[in-house]
Formats: C-alpha cells, structure tokens, sequence
C-alpha cells in the first residue's frame, strides 16, 4: 500500500517510515494460495493514497515455486520509468505444520546481497528496488507519533487490513468474504475504540488544565 505523507512537519533528520513506502507482504500471497509448491501465479496489486483512494503505483508479478522458488514484481520507479525486481524466497516449516515462505532481501550492502529471511519488503520514496526495512533504514510512525496520532494511526490500519480507505470519515468497511464474524466485530470494536482514544488525547491536547492556563 502506498501512502503520501501526512503534511506535518518533520525533523530532516527523520528517519522515512514504513508507512510512508510502498510494500509487498509474502504472507498475504500465502493466506491467498498463492504460494503452492511447485506452482506458478501471476498477479497485479494497486498501491493506494490513503486520503483520496487513488492510485499511487501499481505492480505486476509472477511467483514461481519450481526448483529454484522466486518472485519478479514489475513497477515504476520514482521518476515513473519501468523497473523489475526479482527476489528469491525460501520457505521453513512452522511447529503447527504446513509452510511459511520468506523473501529473501535482494539489497546489496556494501559488495555483498543482504538476503536477511523477512516477511514484509519495502521500496521507499525515491528508491528504484525493494529491500527489508532494515536495509531501507525505516522506522515505524508509531515511533514518532504522540497519542493521538498513535491511535488514529491504529484506527486506520484496522480499516485497510479490512479492505476499507483510511479516512474516518466513510463508513466502516463490510466483513470480508473469507473472515469470521467474531473476527469482525472485535476488529471493529477496536477501531471505535481507538478511534475515540484519539479524540479524547486530541481534546486534551487542545484544552489544557485550568490551572495550566497563562
């Protein structure tokens, strides 16, 4: 998902964070069987802006699982010109069975490939490939938000994960097809809750304490 930044300031020293960056997740492909041994899938993905649902970026891939298991995931790159990845995935076998599969991070650093086994790869703005967030030197909003920020940050993911925008603003998103209706309602319970956490932490930051006042 691809977000635009939020419009506050910000130190420039700041580190980017992985919300600001666009992602692919292994473990979305694997909850889709997508990742079946032996198997070949093509796909597309959209990259959405959070505030205005259009289309930031958009991706194209095919994974192959044959004997030598990879991704290649074709995008524009920062400048709008064409750019192909391909990553190589490996997977290990979980104690509750079946398998869980890894990207292994492409970034070279220094003269060697990282190819650190993680879940989530990234490419950050104005960067031509993916890399692990470590390799990207990411960090993460909830490490530079107040709580207000916080939790509405919260809020909002609630909302994406369920296949909704991140404005408040709309109504909640439905229940996804595959998804309990426990499941749903706790995820929505959670996001009104949070969502009023960040009003009380926004009233209490904008109303001081009468004995505070100047």
């Amino acid at each position: 998902m691809g977000n635009e930044n939020s419009g506050r300031w910000r130190s420039p020293d700041a580190k980017t964070t992985v919300e600001e960056c666009h992602s692919i997740d292994i473990l979305s492909w694997s909850r889709g069987r997508q990742m079946r041994p032996g198997s070949c899938y093509t796909g597309s993905w959209e990259w959405l802006r959070p505030r205005t649902g259009d289309v930031a970026n958009m991706m194209h891939y095919s994974i192959e699982l044959l004997c030598n298991p990879h991704v290649r995931v074709h995008y524009q790159g920062p400048r709008g010109e064409f750019q192909a990845c391909c990553v190589d995935v490996v997977s290990t076998c979980p104690n509750y069975g079946g398998l869980r599969w890894w990207f292994l991070c492409p970034a070279i650093v220094g003269s060697r490939a990282c190819q650190r086994r993680v879940r989530k790869l990234y490419l950050a703005p104005g960067q031509k490939s993916f890399a692990c967030r470590r390799c990207s030197d990411l960090c993460y909003t909830s490490q530079r938000e107040d709580d207000m920020t916080r939790a509405l940050s919260k809020a909002q993911a609630i909302r994406v994960r369920l296949g909704g925008s991140a404005a408040i603003s709309p109504s909640f998103p439905p229940k996804p097809k595959r998804m309990r209706w426990k499941t749903y309602r706790l995820l929505r319970a959670r996001s009104e809750e949070l969502w009023m956490e960040s009003l009380s932490a926004a009233l209490g930051r904008s109303f001081p304490p009468a004995g505070d006042a100047v």
